[in-house]
């Protein structure tokens, strides 16, 4: 179910007051496998309509993998 190189960070449930549960992940990893996560998901038979709600480009800190000059 999850891809290789998909790192789940946060599982968030929710229970809805009619007593549905929704389960918020947040996940990091390469578009594509992210996305494959979902196609996943949706071919399962255990969750009813995954859906991609938000992403965000996270950018290395160059500060860490830059010599410092001495």
């Amino acid at each position: 179910m999850l891809p290789a190189g998909v790192q789940v960070t946060a599982i968030e449930p929710q229970i809805s007051s009619t007593g549905e549960v929704s389960i918020r992940l947040r996940v990091l990893g390469d578009r594509e496998k992210t996305v494959q996560l979902v196609k996943n998901l949706e071919g399962s038979k255990v969750f009813v309509a995954p859906r991609l709600a938000n992403e965000s480009v996270q950018l290395a800190d160059k500060s860490r993998t830059q010599p410092q000059p001495q």
